[in-house]
């Protein structure tokens, strides 16, 4: 696991609620300390560590639990969430994650005036909001422009 010795800190323990900003949190974490983290395991386990209150405690327990011996037969159970980084993550973005996402970005960004922001303002919150409701390739670079065109200031 991650030693002391990362330069950056570690992700805030999660209670349930933030779903994106704890992972983002996890991944950019993991992704500092990738020698510390060889394996899908070794994330999940890391990351359920972190689940330390509320909701997310819970599920993390019970994730636990499941990764241990099978009473029936005393044997270690391999659980696909336990084992496999990107299970982990579809199962408890399920759990944890705003299903609606997608879809209130997408609404968001149809909204998005310019008004009184500056540019780089504006396009800062149009390609994270445009990016979150999944207009990513070069197949949305038109309808991007054409949202651009219509939402920014003529000036």
């Amino acid at each position: 696991m991650a030693g002391d010795n990362s330069l950056m800190d570690k992700p805030m323990e999660f209670d349930g609620s933030d779903w994106e900003s704890f992972m983002y949190q996890v991944i950019l974490y993991i992704s500092a300390n990738k020698k510390s983290f060889p394996d899908s395991q070794s994330k999940v386990i890391f990351t359920l560590q972190r689940m330390t209150k509320g909701a997310a405690k819970s599920w993390a327990d019970h994730v636990r639990k499941q990764a241990v011996n099978d009473p029936a037969t005393s044997q270690p159970r391999t659980d696909p969430i336990f084992e496999d980084w990107d299970t982990f993550l579809a199962s408890a973005s399920a759990r944890f994650g705003n299903p609606n996402s997608q879809a209130e970005a997408d609404r968001k960004l149809h909204g998005l005036r310019q008004g009184s922001k500056l540019a780089r303002d504006f396009f800062q919150e149009f390609d994270e909001l445009s990016t979150q409701a999944g207009y990513l390739g070069a197949n949305y670079d038109r309808p991007r422009i054409n949202l651009i065109k219509m939402h920014m200031n003529e000036h």
